[in-house]
């Protein structure tokens, strides 16, 4: 994740359920290192106390590497932090969240399909989604909904999954 970050230069990047933000933080490390000019760095995480975990460590490692960059972990529900995201904002969003997706009432990774929908409109033209646990048979049995709409090229020019780890990761182009 650092080193796609080192090569996409995404200048906004936002990330949903994130937990304690470490995997978000390799997609943040090449903005804080200045590699590259990056502005807004934000991870969300629903559960406060995790978020306030994760939100530690990125300051802990900002004051560390000494970078100007401003980056964040929000406590906040991700519906409502991309009300706050204007069309064609996001250079990269990185979601791994496990909730209950307000469409169906069903908590599941499909919580995510609702994340993609609602920022869609958000994402630029050749922006990047890149969604953990994709590789999973209950992810592909969950998310079916998800994976349909990377694969379709009318909202995605490109799409792979890669099983880098028995969860696996799925990388997908605007």
């Amino acid at each position: 994740l650092y080193a796609l970050s080192a090569i996409l230069k995404p200048r906004n990047i936002l990330g949903l359920g994130i937990f304690t933000g470490y995997p978000v933080v390799w997609s943040l490390g090449p903005g804080l290192q200045q590699v590259y000019p990056a502005e807004k760095l934000i991870g969300v995480e629903i559960d406060k106390n995790n978020a306030r975990l994760g939100n530690d460590n990125i300051q802990a490692l900002i004051e560390e590497i000494k970078s100007p960059v401003k980056a964040e972990i929000l406590g906040e529900d991700g519906f409502d932090v991309l009300e706050r995201y204007g069309e064609g904002s996001i250079d990269l969003l990185y979601l791994d969240a496990n909730g209950t997706n307000p469409e169906s009432g069903v908590a599941s990774k499909n919580i995510n399909f609702a994340f993609l929908k609602k920022a869609y409109p958000k994402i630029k033209p050749g922006g990047w989604v890149i969604c953990h646990n994709a590789y999973q048979p209950s992810f592909q049995t969950e998310a079916a909904d998800y994976l349909s709409m990377t694969e379709d090229e009318k909202y995605f020019s490109m799409t792979a999954t890669v099983g880098i780890d028995e969860m696996g990761i799925e990388f997908s182009i605007k």
